[in-house]
């Protein structure tokens, strides 16, 4: 950690070892809540119509 005040001094930190975390809290929040929005709109649907759009295509492409 780095700080400074204006024209004063700068000031370092380093924090001990035992401080740091594991895992990003923000980002275990954001995957939660995109795995709650997913399962309140159908997370799956969309899954499932790109299979249907690539199977028709393919069936498409073997009739002509």
């Amino acid at each position: 950690l780095f700080a400074s005040t204006f024209g004063r001094h700068i000031w370092t930190y380093e924090f001990p070892a035992s401080a740091r975390m594991d895992s990003d809290p923000i980002e275990e929040e954001r995957q939660a809540r995109m795995a709650a929005l997913a399962a309140t709109r159908g997370g799956a649907t969309g899954g499932v119509l790109i299979v249907l759009l690539t199977l028709l295509g393919l069936r498409r492409r073997a009739t002509r």
